[in-house]
């Protein structure tokens, strides 16, 4: 702001008695929209991540805190915390949850956004190996049925094998006498390499049926 006289001039008028001072006006930030980053697909045993940002008037981040909620399939909730703006939360998702759609409803300064991601379906197996004991496990969310192919030395012998999720079977592995590599080939190429001393008069795989044919002869037994 400026204030000054004019006396009259021959040209011009002449400016005097000057005076100007300054004011300074701030125009805050109103939350105008809420934001989620996520990735759409999530794969079971990872994380999903989830950040908020929250937008002013003119499109610019404001720092805030939101409270972010997360939902299962059955709308049952999972997870309830507060994490800042433009910060990321990890929420770890089971290696066997089932595939499905899950919500996340975030809220902030009066403003709230939701959204939703999907958990894929995960095929997997695991191997172990106890003498001459070889144990598939599902570890993937959905059931396996599939053939797997078993290396043992330089013979080849398949499995077919229906599994449940998280469920083990044990397969009797048998070769002439000696220490042998055993390859099993997985759907999708994947090869896991074991050792074991092996004994036997022929190549083989046989799946383990348990001790229910033991108890039934003890019970006749009896």
């Amino acid at each position: 702001l400026s204030a000054y006289e004019e006396e009259p001039g021959e040209t011009i008028n002449e400016k005097t008695n000057l005076g100007s001072t300054a004011y300074n006006i701030d125009i805050t930030q109103v939350p105008a929209s809420l934001e989620i980053i996520l990735d759409k697909e999530v794969m079971p045993g990872t994380n999903v991540k989830i950040k908020a940002i929250l937008h002013d008037q003119t499109g610019e981040n404001v720092d805030s805190i939101t409270k972010i909620t997360i939902k299962d399939d059955k709308k049952r909730i999972i997870e309830q915390t507060e994490k800042a703006t433009d910060e990321y939360l990890e929420f770890p998702i089971a290696y066997n949850q089932k595939s499905s759609v899950w919500e996340v409803n975030i809220e902030s300064d009066s403003l709230t956004a939701e959204t939703t991601f999907f958990i894929k379906e995960k095929k997997d197996i695991n191997f172990s190996l106890a003498n001459n004991t070889l144990i598939i496990t599902n570890v993937g969310n959905i059931p396996y049925n599939d053939t797997v192919t078993i290396k043992i030395g330089e013979e080849t012998v398949f499995v077919n094998t229906n599994l449940d999720v998280d469920e083990s079977k044990k397969y009797s592995l048998s070769a002439p006498d000696g220490e042998y590599q055993i390859s099993v080939l997985e759907e999708g190429g994947d090869v896991s390499t074991l050792s074991s001393f092996l004994t036997g008069r022929v190549i083989s795989a046989k799946e383990k049926k348990g001790i229910r044919g033991l108890f039934s002869f003890a019970w006749i037994f009896i």
